[in-house]
C-alpha cells in the first residue's frame, strides 16, 4: 500500500463554488477586460525580463553594476521535508492512508488568473 499525500481541495471546492455568483455584471466585466489589457501590455516586457535574467544566469554569482542599478546574483538554497521519505517511513510505523488524510493541513485563499477569452462561452457568463 502506498500513502500518498491528498490536497482536501473538496473543502475548498465548496466554499468557492457557494460564492460564486450567477450572473456576472457589466462593471465586473469591464475590470476583468481592463485586467486582461494590462496583463496583455505587461507580457513583453515580462518575457525581456526573464531573457535579461538568463543572461545573468549563465554569468553565474556575483554582483554587476550598470550605470544606474545593480543586479546581484545569489544562488539559494531552499530545504523542505521530503515527503516520499516521511510517507514511506509512516507506512513503515503502520500509520494508515485515512490517517494521513485526516491530518493534511489546507490552506484556502484566493487567486486570480486571467486569460483571453476563446470564444466559448462558460457556465459563469450564462
Amino acid at each position: 500500500m502506498k500513502l500518498k499525500l491528498k490536497p482536501r481541495r473538496d473543502l475548498i471546492m465548496k466554499k468557492a463554488v457557494a460564492k460564486t455568483p450567477a450572473v456576472v455584471n457589466m462593471e465586473m466585466a469591464d475590470t476583468v477586460d481592463q485586467l486582461g489589457r494590462v496583463k496583455a501590455r505587461i507580457a513583453p516586457l515580462v518575457a525581456t525580463e526573464k531573457d535579461l535574467k538568463e543572461q545573468l544566469y549563465n554569468v553565474g554569482p556575483g554582483d554587476y553594476e550598470g550605470k544606474l542599478f545593480r543586479a546581484t546574483v545569489s544562488e539559494v538554497f531552499r530545504s523542505g521535508p521530503d515527503m516520499e521519505a516521511m510517507l514511506a517511513k509512516l507506512k513503515e510505523l503502520g500509520v494508515t492512508q485515512k490517517w494521513i488524510d485526516a491530518h493534511q493541513k489546507t490552506t484556502a485563499y484566493l487567486a486570480v488568473t486571467c486569460k483571453a477569452r476563446t470564444g466559448k462561452a462558460t457556465a459563469k457568463a450564462a
